[in-house]
């Protein structure tokens, strides 16, 4: 946009429905594209390693999760301004208070929504039975479900809906809007009264800290816990919670010389 003397001025910051289908394309490419084309490579590898099957398959889902942020950011800022730190990629503030507060209350509010989900007569699980599936398959889905599912999730749910929304209708409509079309997502009844309410809890997390990071931890320790309580993936499930951290760590470390390089 250019001002009067030839200034060059700052566009304008993206409006919600900008955001809404950012997050829709983030979603839909993290649905019904990533576990498919992001597996593709394992089928190089001889059918009967079954591990290495599954290593490759997890490595080429890494990769193209970073690609379906990136072309979700694309969406987001097509001929505007870039800055991510609206939108929760910023270094978290009262880090330790907030997770303290939320994890307090995960599992009144879990229980909460559990509960009227069963007087409601609603069934059905989000966790996969992995007790006939292979160690490849361990592999993969242990990493799709821990690693790939906090980040996809949590960037396009509570990093652009959420951040949305709540910039443009206020923090309940944001909150409970983005909460609630992240659990009718998962297409599991019993799960959309728990989900909501902890949708909820996770934008109110993304508010207090202003980012997404602390919302992963907390999204990454749920479903490093299911996974290992009830989806039998055993062993092959316990590097995966390590491999989150370290792309937690590798944001975090990154995100000030982003910060300076756009001052200077």
């Amino acid at each position: 946009m250019t001002l009067e003397g030839g200034v060059v001025g700052p566009a304008a910051r993206p409006g919600w429905v900008r955001g809404a289908c950012a997050a829709l394309v983030v979603t839909l490419l993290y649905v019904l594209a990533l576990p498919v084309l992001g597996s593709l490579p394992a089928l190089a590898v001889p059918r009967g390693d079954s591990l290495a099957r599954g290593i490759v398959a997890a490595t080429g889902m890494g990769i193209l999760s970073a690609l379906v942020i990136i072309v979700g950011f694309e969406v987001l800022f097509a001929n505007r301004r870039r800055d991510l730190r609206p939108y929760g990629f910023a270094r978290p503030a009262r880090l330790w208070s907030t997770l303290g507060i939320a994890v307090a209350a995960y599992f009144p509010v879990l229980g909460i929504g559990l509960w009227i989900s069963q007087l409601l007569g609603l069934s059905g699980t989000t966790t996969p039975d992995l007790h006939k599936h292979s160690s490849g398959e361990k592999v993969a889905l242990s990493f799709l479900i821990i690693v790939v599912a906090p980040w996809l999730e949590e960037v396009s749910v509570r990093g652009m809906l959420f951040s949305s929304l709540a910039g443009r209708f206020g923090f309940w409509v944001g909150a409970i809007g983005s909460g609630f079309l992240w659990a009718g997502a998962h297409f599991v009844a019993a799960v959309i009264i728990p989900f909501t309410m902890l949708g909820v809890l996770l934008a109110f997390v993304r508010r207090r800290t202003g980012s997404v990071l602390p919302g992963m931890v907390l999204h990454g320790a749920q479903n490093s816990f299911a996974t290992a309580a009830a989806a039998a993936a055993g062993w092959y499930m316990a590097p995966m919670p390590i491999v989150l951290a370290a792309t937690l760590a590798a944001v975090w470390w990154w995100l000030p010389a982003e910060r300076r390089a756009r001052r200077e």
